[in-house]
């Protein structure tokens, strides 16, 4: 039996038997900053998604689809498209 995706950042952290002190303290930030990202309240930030999805051992696409908060696509070290 598979147990289906995690729906939100707190479920994917907690499948992976992390707190948020032990991910905030992987990512450099404050707990209450991985909270504030559980709640969407806050957006992430300065390339952390990236980092965020090797501790959940997901890709950052499957961040996305549960967070709905990047900040931007640089931070994703995607490309924007060209303005003219």
């Amino acid at each position: 039996m598979t147990l289906p995706a995690p729906k939100t950042l707190a479920e994917r952290r907690t499948a992976v038997g992390l707190s948020r002190r032990a991910v905030a303290a992987e990512l450099g930030v404050h707990h209450r900053t991985v909270a504030a990202w559980e709640r969407r309240e806050r957006d992430i930030r300065g390339g952390k998604l990236s980092l965020m999805a090797a501790l959940y051992g997901c890709d950052v696409e499957d961040l996305i689809a549960v967070s709905g908060r990047v900040a931007d696509k640089t931070d994703l070290g995607l490309r924007p498209w060209p303005t003219r």
